[in-house]
């Protein structure tokens, strides 16, 4: 059964290219797709671990172990008046070393989930409260 393959020298793609897998791969600037090998989906790889969300906010609790809760606010429009509003979100974060006191500024960065609520980690404090 023949099977059509997409022009990608018009995409900015090199063409096909060397690989040690059995799938013949196509090689981008910014990503290699693995073409399937037996009715499997095109897969993206990333060559590194990608890009992580950070964010940056208020340490609003610290009474459970190894874990802070921080606020983070955001200035958005709204859709209607036209005027800023600022909402908040809270996000529970680990903090191996227990450094982290109530009303520090701290910048948290995303990471797998460690258990049902918490999916980011402290990354450093930024400023200490007072």
């Amino acid at each position: 059964m023949w099977h059509t393959v997409p022009r990608w020298d018009l995409l900015g793609c090199s063409g096909w290219g060397p690989s040690d897998r059995t799938a013949p791969v196509i090689r981008c600037s910014s990503f290699e797709l693995l073409a399937p090998s037996k009715g499997g989906r095109w897969k993206e790889e990333m060559g590194d671990r990608g890009r992580r969300k950070t964010l940056v906010g208020t340490v609003v609790s610290d009474k459970m172990d190894k874990t802070v809760v921080v606020q983070v606010e955001r200035l958005t429009i709204h859709p209607r008046f036209k005027k800023y509003v600022r909402s908040r979100k809270k996000y529970k974060a680990h903090d191996e070393h227990r450094e982290c006191r109530l009303g520090d500024k701290v910048m948290i960065v995303e990471s797998r989930p460690l258990s049902k609520d918490k999916r980011w980690r402290v990354l450093k404090t930024l400023e200490k409260a007072l």
